[in-house]
Protein backbone atom coordinates (compact mmCIF):
# COMPACT_ATOMS: atom_id res chain seq x y z
CA UNK A 1 0.00 0.00 0.00
CA UNK A 2 2.75 2.38 0.80
CA UNK A 3 4.37 1.49 -2.60
CA UNK A 4 1.20 2.46 -4.38
CA UNK A 5 0.95 5.77 -2.48
CA UNK A 6 5.01 6.97 -3.25
CA UNK A 7 4.35 6.05 -6.43
CA UNK A 8 1.46 8.28 -6.69
CA UNK A 9 2.75 10.96 -4.66
CA UNK A 10 5.71 11.40 -7.06
CA UNK A 11 3.20 10.84 -10.22
CA UNK A 12 1.28 13.72 -9.45
CA UNK A 13 3.89 16.05 -8.30
CA UNK A 14 5.81 15.41 -11.28
CA UNK A 15 3.18 15.69 -13.59
CA UNK A 16 2.26 19.21 -11.89
CA UNK A 17 5.52 20.08 -13.42
CA UNK A 18 5.70 18.36 -16.41
CA UNK A 19 8.45 16.56 -15.75
CA UNK A 20 9.77 13.10 -16.59
CA UNK A 21 9.96 10.61 -13.15
CA UNK A 22 13.42 9.23 -12.69
CA UNK A 23 14.18 6.46 -10.71
CA UNK A 24 16.82 7.46 -8.21
CA UNK A 25 16.50 3.94 -6.92
CA UNK A 26 15.00 0.57 -6.94
CA UNK A 27 15.60 -0.40 -3.36
CA UNK A 28 12.38 -1.14 -1.51
CA UNK A 29 11.61 1.54 1.15
CA UNK A 30 10.29 -0.78 3.75
CA UNK A 31 8.21 2.12 6.04
CA UNK A 32 10.29 4.65 4.46
CA UNK A 33 9.25 7.19 7.13
CA UNK A 34 10.25 10.96 6.56
CA UNK A 35 11.72 10.26 3.09
CA UNK A 36 14.22 12.96 1.84
CA UNK A 37 15.75 13.79 -1.51
CA UNK A 38 19.50 14.70 -1.40
CA UNK A 39 20.22 18.46 -2.97
CA UNK A 40 21.84 16.40 -6.18
CA UNK A 41 18.83 14.07 -6.36
CA UNK A 42 21.13 11.26 -5.98
CA UNK A 43 20.17 9.65 -2.69
CA UNK A 44 17.14 9.00 -1.10
CA UNK A 45 17.29 9.05 3.20
CA UNK A 46 14.47 7.73 5.34
CA UNK A 47 13.51 6.36 8.27
CA UNK A 48 13.17 2.16 9.10
CA UNK A 49 10.58 3.02 11.90
CA UNK A 50 8.38 6.16 12.92
CA UNK A 51 10.02 6.43 16.64
CA UNK A 52 13.26 6.48 15.63
CA UNK A 53 15.08 9.87 14.96
CA UNK A 54 17.13 10.99 11.64
CA UNK A 55 20.71 11.28 13.19
CA UNK A 56 21.76 12.80 9.59
CA UNK A 57 21.34 15.55 7.64
CA UNK A 58 21.57 15.84 3.86
CA UNK A 59 22.15 19.33 3.41
CA UNK A 60 24.62 19.60 5.90
CA UNK A 61 26.03 16.07 7.87
CA UNK A 62 27.47 18.69 10.99
CA UNK A 63 23.83 20.25 11.73
CA UNK A 64 20.88 18.49 12.01
CA UNK A 65 18.14 18.14 15.32
CA UNK A 66 16.86 14.89 16.82
CA UNK A 67 14.20 14.65 19.43
CA UNK A 68 15.57 11.95 22.06
CA UNK A 69 14.00 12.69 25.47
CA UNK A 70 11.35 14.66 23.92
CA UNK A 71 13.73 17.31 24.11
CA UNK A 72 15.25 19.65 21.08
CA UNK A 73 18.51 18.15 20.53
CA UNK A 74 20.76 20.08 18.84
CA UNK A 75 24.08 18.65 16.78
CA UNK A 76 26.18 21.24 15.55
CA UNK A 77 29.93 21.35 14.46
CA UNK A 78 30.20 17.72 16.68
CA UNK A 79 28.37 19.59 19.77
CA UNK A 80 25.52 18.62 21.31
CA UNK A 81 22.99 21.17 22.80
CA UNK A 82 19.78 20.35 24.28
CA UNK A 83 16.66 22.90 23.92
CA UNK A 84 14.11 23.81 25.50
CA UNK A 85 11.96 26.99 23.89
CA UNK A 86 9.16 26.26 26.23
CA UNK A 87 11.20 24.87 29.64
CA UNK A 88 10.59 21.27 30.53
CA UNK A 89 7.97 20.69 27.08
CA UNK A 90 7.72 17.43 24.89
CA UNK A 91 9.05 18.34 21.68
CA UNK A 92 8.02 16.29 18.75
CA UNK A 93 8.68 16.89 15.02
CA UNK A 94 11.89 18.83 15.08
CA UNK A 95 13.55 19.65 11.96
CA UNK A 96 16.19 22.19 10.69
CA UNK A 97 15.47 24.67 8.30
CA UNK A 98 16.86 23.96 4.51
CA UNK A 99 19.19 27.26 4.84
CA UNK A 100 20.48 25.86 8.31
CA UNK A 101 19.38 29.24 10.45
CA UNK A 102 16.12 27.34 12.51
CA UNK A 103 14.81 24.95 13.84
CA UNK A 104 10.61 23.62 13.24
CA UNK A 105 9.37 21.84 15.88
CA UNK A 106 5.77 20.97 18.03
CA UNK A 107 4.59 21.51 21.24
CA UNK A 108 1.55 21.36 23.00
CA UNK A 109 1.26 25.20 22.13
CA UNK A 110 1.32 24.25 18.56
CA UNK A 111 4.26 24.19 16.00
CA UNK A 112 6.79 26.85 16.41
CA UNK A 113 9.96 27.96 15.11
CA UNK A 114 12.85 29.01 16.83
CA UNK A 115 16.52 29.83 16.19
CA UNK A 116 19.50 27.70 16.79
CA UNK A 117 20.06 29.40 20.71
CA UNK A 118 16.22 28.10 21.65
CA UNK A 119 14.72 31.76 21.33
CA UNK A 120 10.92 31.17 19.79
CA UNK A 121 10.43 33.06 16.50
CA UNK A 122 7.02 32.06 15.26
CA UNK A 123 4.03 29.93 16.65
CA UNK A 124 2.55 29.23 13.61
CA UNK A 125 -0.61 27.21 14.89
CA UNK A 126 -1.74 23.96 15.44
CA UNK A 127 -0.06 21.99 12.51
CA UNK A 128 0.82 18.35 12.65
CA UNK A 129 3.68 16.31 11.09
CA UNK A 130 5.25 19.86 10.09
CA UNK A 131 7.48 20.11 7.59
CA UNK A 132 9.66 23.06 5.99
CA UNK A 133 8.51 23.99 3.07
CA UNK A 134 11.95 25.96 1.41
CA UNK A 135 13.57 28.12 3.87
CA UNK A 136 10.27 30.72 4.58
CA UNK A 137 7.53 28.45 3.72
CA UNK A 138 5.98 25.25 6.45
CA UNK A 139 3.30 23.02 5.63
CA UNK A 140 1.55 20.56 7.68
CA UNK A 141 -2.02 18.37 8.68
CA UNK A 142 -4.66 20.32 10.31
CA UNK A 143 -6.51 18.17 12.27
CA UNK A 144 -10.17 18.75 12.49
CA UNK A 145 -11.51 15.43 13.77
CA UNK A 146 -12.04 15.18 17.60
CA UNK A 147 -11.18 11.70 17.69
CA UNK A 148 -14.26 9.90 17.24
Amino acid sequence: MRKIFILSALLLSMAAFAQPIRVVSNQVLGHGFAPQLSADGAVVTYLEAEDIDLHTSIANPQLYVTNDNLDINLYRNGKHTVLRPRGKENYIWSSISPDGTRILYNTRYGTEICDLEGHILANVGALMYPQWYGDDYVIGHQETSDGH
